[in-house]
């Protein structure tokens, strides 16, 4: 019989696996290492402050590990840009919600994170991308997303800046709510960090940087048409 304690060493496995490519996908982005891990941390603890169901709540964390997974199909050029992106490579980078959720598809245990993905660059107000969505049309985790992705890229150090910080990210939040943000989601985190605190979201004990499984991702994903006639063009 499957029993428990192998349930659970399978779901730690999987988990850890993701968490691991997560990190992967950080440190080629530039990105502090943990950024994703702190933004599925922040979106779990906005979705349980809204009361949604831990199922639902694990899709999202999951989602929050490997939201940016789309960016191994951008060039790094590209990526790596220090320099603001020119028209054309902005429609590129606009593109890698679109290649995470085909990395995604193929897989059973991942494929209910898919509309997650996609849409967590949609704004409240319609203006995102890549589909356009508005308001309730976007999912409730893509609304978590957005909120968490902010305000950990605002209260965490990069190599080329400091952090604006907790008080400058909720300023920025408030202002863009009901246009980038969905107000319920702000007043979800605002109501979690005053009974948290700030600091209540660091990642501790990451798993190594799993750049193999990387490589590999980007080799698959470089023959799907897709992308490969995005870069050929």
């Amino acid at each position: 019989r499957y029993s428990f304690s192998r349930y659970t060493e399978t779901r730690d496995l999987f988990y850890g696996t993701v968490q691991a490519l997560s990190q992967a996908i950080d440190a080629k982005d530039g990105f502090t290492r943990g950024h994703a891990d702190r933004v599925s941390r922040i979106a779990g603890a906005i979705a349980r402050e809204l009361g949604i169901a831990e199922r639902e709540i694990e899709q999202i964390e999951l989602a929050g590990l490997l939201h940016d997974i789309g960016k191994i199909g951008i060039e790094d050029r590209i990526l790596m840009k220090p320099a603001r992106l020119d028209p054309d490579e902005q429609e590129l980078m606009r593109r890698h919600p679109i290649y995470g959720a085909s990395i995604l598809e193929p897989s059973a245990a991942l494929r209910p994170l898919v509309p997650i993905v996609l849409a967590h660059h949609e704004n409240f107000d319609g203006s995102g991308y890549p589909q356009g969505l508005k308001g309730d049309e976007i999912p409730i985790g893509s609304r978590i997303l957005i909120v968490a992705d902010t305000y950990e890229a605002m209260t965490s150090d990069r190599i080329y800046r400091k952090a604006p910080g907790h008080d400058r990210a909720m300023e920025q939040l408030n202002r863009y709510k009901g246009t980038q943000f969905d107000p319920v989601c702000v007043r979800a985190l605002q109501t979690c960090i005053q009974r948290r605190g700030p600091d209540s979201f660091e990642a501790n004990d990451l798993p190594p940087i799993n750049y193999e499984t990387l490589a590999e991702l980007r080799r698959r994903l470089a023959r799907e048409p897709l992308v490969r006639d995005a870069h050929a063009s």
